[in-house]
């Protein structure tokens, strides 16, 4: 009888232990798992708050078609030279240089969307939005402290506004000889370690798809099929 008692308790205790082991797992699981997620969160907050305001084409475009307003600004050089001239005479931009942060996005719809770099605090950024015919106020761009804003940062003196009719002029071009592609309502570029890029630099049709790629001037230097 003793014995069998001695191996009551032993089941007993080895029970109790592994109960144990397994709260202890399920505490360092849980300590894991929220460390984890906190570092995801951080890297998603990091991420957000060096993307600027930039959105794509929402239903504005067809709110202004209801209003008679002709979307056809992304080939119109007159209309984008006017945008441009409008916001080197902005009184914020006088005789300073325009440095442009980023991207800088134009829509058929007549709207551009473009931030730049403080004009008085080269660590500020701000966000712009041109919009029938007028330039907003600045909105404050947030920027992480790991953020390298001068590998993002282009003169606007070395390119125009006018390229953009171009380029949706050459895109038009090549998109008529692919079945099913669609014309051009959307031009941007992108600034790669102070290289500014053009885009679309695809054409997506109903059975093939080409790359293509713009000088900043416009002019294409690549067209194939991928």
């Amino acid at each position: 009888m003793r014995q069998y008692g001695l191996l009551i308790l032993f089941g007993v205790l080895l029970t109790v232990f592994t109960a144990c082991d397994g709260i202890t797992k399920s505490i360092k699981d849980t300590l894991n798992n929220s460390s984890t997620a906190t570092e995801e969160q951080e890297n998603a907050d990091d991420t957000q708050s060096e993307t600027n305001s930039f959105t794509h084409p929402d239903d504005r475009s067809e709110k202004k078609k209801a209003r008679g307003v002709a979307n056809d600004f992304i080939h119109d050089t007159e209309a984008l030279g006017k945008a441009e001239e409008a916001l080197k005479n902005l009184p914020r931009f006088k005789g300073k240089k325009i440095r442009l942060y980023s991207d800088v996005h134009f829509y058929d719809d007549g709207r551009v969307m473009l931030s730049v770099q403080h004009p008085d605090n080269p660590e500020y950024i701000d966000a712009y939005e041109y919009d029938d015919e007028a330039w907003s106020e600045p909105k404050p761009v947030q920027i992480s402290v790991r953020t390298n804003i001068e590998s993002k940062l282009f003169d606007l003196d070395k390119i125009t506004f006018k390229t953009v009719a171009t380029i949706a002029n050459n895109y038009d071009e090549k998109a008529k000889t692919i079945e099913g592609a669609k014309p051009a309502n959307h031009v941007y570029g992108v600034i790669w370690g102070s290289n500014f890029v053009w885009y679309p630099r695809s054409i997506d049709g109903s059975r093939q798809r080409f790359a293509i790629d713009f000088n900043l001037d416009g002019s294409i230097t690549m067209f194939r099929r991928e």
